[in-house]
């Protein structure tokens, strides 16, 4: 057997896309490390949607180049979107990788390790970043190597969306669906056959699924709605979540789903952005404050128990205070159940990155501004989530808790919202193996950041 050692960065479609390379690792004889010294394959599938990924990838690649000189038989290989976006300028740079490969590419990565290890005294490089130009796509099944009874499964990739920050068009190209049927014969196969009970279904814009495909054939009904309807017909099936979502293409037909849908989890990660119009306007994204907020009504309405998240990023160039103002306001305003935020970086090939320099705000400024704004959503959570206080989650364990005191005993998992709840077992359930069970926690306490009950059943 030989080793590999992978280092993902950035998103659930990243994580995902890691998972399908491990396995299809897996059919040539390598299994997975965490000590790259002693890996015949190190692997790294990049992001390059933020700068702090972009700086730890940059960081690492520098670092391996040592193991490299001590090891020259050790395969190095680049994935995912640096490489999309650098092309064969990173082989340049970094003349210790052998093999730079896009996302579109990740299937190959078999066929493209067997060739370099197949070389004699002089290794040949690697380099593809072309993109799938077929009209359709197609995964077949869900590949996977971890042991627990979740699964992300792709439903589409690539974004039409161009929004003037997101370098996502440019590295994982036009958007496109997997046939309805294929997809839901694989969640059968993974939930019939390997034991799976919750689902996050993945793609850029998942509100999107099958509306391209729709325009090209008229007899097509295959919509995102469409699809979610027969997932929750699958016996087994326990739990559904999907990501990300695209306020522009939430349908009341989705909203509507929400209240009605039994195994659709109690949370909604809707990206907002910004809380000014004139910023979202600028930002490309095609909706204004008022309709976003509208959807919120519309989905506490039909799903009052639903928690919403949502994503925001500061210090857009020429985001005045005024506007940076209306984004905290606007936090207020809609009680997010928590926020991943970020400060404005340029994605060169993006409409933002050609922005004057006149409208750049300082690094200074942009750190102020999202510490200040990450403050006042920590305080938004500690209220919003003591009303969780008193109520029975139905918690998918996952582990102990990893803290080593007093609490370290208690097991952790998630609530269909989303939440980390802590509990402890009952005295006489001491030695039971709760992890992956599904259980009842009655919540006794909350912060900002979790929960702590008391265990009442497996459920």
């Amino acid at each position: 057997m030989k080793k590999v050692f992978l280092k993902t960065y950035g998103c659930q479609m990243n994580e995902h896309d890691s998972e399908r390379m491990l396995a299809n690792l897996k059919e040539i004889d390598f299994i997975s490390t965490n000590i790259k010294e002693e890996a015949d394959l190190v692997l790294f599938n990049t992001c390059a949607i933020r700068d702090h990924a972009n700086a730890k990838f940059y960081s690492h690649i520098g670092e391996i180049r040592a193991l490299k000189l001590k090891r020259p038989s050790t395969i190095i290989a680049v994935g995912g979107c640096i490489s999309q976006v650098e092309g064969e300028e990173l082989l340049k740079r970094y003349p210790h990788i052998d093999i730079a490969f896009g996302p579109d590419n990740l299937h190959k990565i078999t066929e493209m390790v067997l060739a370099v290890s197949h070389q004699n005294k002089k290794r040949q490089k690697i380099f593809d970043n072309s993109f799938d130009t077929s009209s359709t796509y197609s995964i077949k099944d869900t590949k996977f190597v971890h042991g627990n009874p979740k699964a992300y499964v792709t439903i589409m990739k690539g974004c039409d969306n161009y929004c003037s920050y997101c370098i996502v068009p440019y590295t994982r190209g036009r958007e496109k669906s997997r046939p309805m049927m294929e997809v839901v014969d694989d969640v059968k196969r993974l939930v019939e056959f390997h034991g799976i009970d919750e689902v996050m279904l993945l793609g850029q814009n998942v509100n999107s699924f099958g509306r391209k495909e729709n325009k090209e054939n008229k007899d097509s009904s295959e919509n995102f709605v469409s699809l979610l309807r027969k997932l929750e017909m699958i016996s087994g099936l326990k739990l559904l979540r999907y990501t990300s979502s695209h306020p522009r293409d939430v349908s009341d037909e989705l909203i509507c789903f929400h209240g009605e849908s039994k195994k659709l989890a109690d949370h909604l990660h809707l990206p907002v952005q910004s809380g000014s119009n004139v910023v979202l306007e600028q930002m490309n994204r095609g909706y204004s404050v008022e309709h976003y907020l509208g959807l919120l009504e519309k989905l506490k309405k039909a799903n009052p128990r639903l928690k919403i998240s949502s994503d925001i990023i500061v210090g857009y160039p020429g985001e005045s205070e005024e506007e940076y103002q209306k984004t905290l306001n606007f936090l207020q305003q809609t009680q997010f159940d928590f926020i991943y935020s970020y400060a404005f970086s340029p994605r060169p090939g993006t409409k933002a990155f050609d922005l004057p320099q006149s409208k750049s705000i300082s690094r200074e400024e942009k750190s102020k501004r999202l510490h200040h704004l990450q403050l006042q959503q920590l305080s938004i959570q500690e209220h919003v989530r003591r009303e969780m206080i008193g109520e029975v989650e139905r918690v998918l364990v996952d582990g102990r808790n990893k803290r080593n005191d007093a609490d370290s005993l208690m097991w952790r998992g998630r609530a269909s919202n989303l939440r980390i709840v802590h509990f402890n077992p009952r005295e006489e359930d001491r030695d039971f193996d709760f992890k992956w069970k599904w259980v009842e926690v009655k919540i006794t306490s909350s912060t900002a950041l979790s929960s702590k009950g008391d265990f009442c059943r497996v459920c």
